[in-house]
């Protein structure tokens, strides 16, 4: 399902990302503001990209920051029960590890919540380059990876999930306790577990 309009922002001071309403994350460019997107839905939803975490069934909930803080909370009240998903991009340092991205890398990280009731939820990751063709994606023992020019973009979540050549998905039935985490990370130059892509 294509991503629904009205977004927050979220940022590290080198890019930044919208956030729907719904939950999908529709415009993030890498390396920086002006870089090739990674997620353009905003612009095409076709061949953009986009990386929802949600209700099962798309709907707009409500966007607010915590605080005086870049961290956006997007909350909804489906018919079974409340969610709540926290949006937020990690700032930069000198001495990151490659394999969190390096000093000039990139990582989101999202965590769903159910507050009150049940809800089914969604993880669906669709990376796309600069509006081209999906970057093939591979599952590994951390997560599914792909190479993004020439570095790695590596999704991790805390749930099982579905990795296919083009995209990541997942299924899951929240309640109270059980939460859905992602997280997103960009920048490792030489990858010490480059993919092998499947046969188309």
């Amino acid at each position: 399902n294509p991503p629904i309009a009205r977004h927050g922002v979220i940022g590290d001071r080198r890019t930044a990302a919208l956030v729907a309403a719904d939950g999908a994350i529709s415009w993030l460019c890498l390396p920086c503001y002006d870089g090739a997107p990674i997620f353009g839905a905003l612009l095409d939803v076709k061949r953009g990209g986009f990386w929802r975490i949600g209700p099962e069934q798309p709907a707009l909930g409500r966007q607010r920051y915590l605080g005086e803080t870049s961290v956006l909370i997007t909350s909804w009240e489906t018919e079974t029960g409340i969610l709540t998903l926290t949006d937020a991009m990690a700032w930069p340092w000198d001495d990151r590890r490659a394999e969190h991205g390096g000093p000039d890398g990139h990582v989101v990280i999202r965590c769903l919540q159910c507050e009150q009731g049940e809800a089914r939820a969604v993880v669906d990751f669709q990376p796309r380059h600069d509006f081209n063709q999906a970057p093939g994606i591979v599952a590994g023992p951390e997560g599914a990876m792909t190479v993004v020019d020439g570095r790695a973009l590596t999704l991790w979540t805390s749930q099982p999930s579905t990795v296919l050549r083009e995209a990541v998905s997942a299924r899951v039935n929240l309640v109270p306790g059980v939460e859905i985490w992602g997280v997103l990370a960009w920048g490792e130059e030489h990858p010490a577990r480059r993919p092998q892509l499947p046969a188309p």
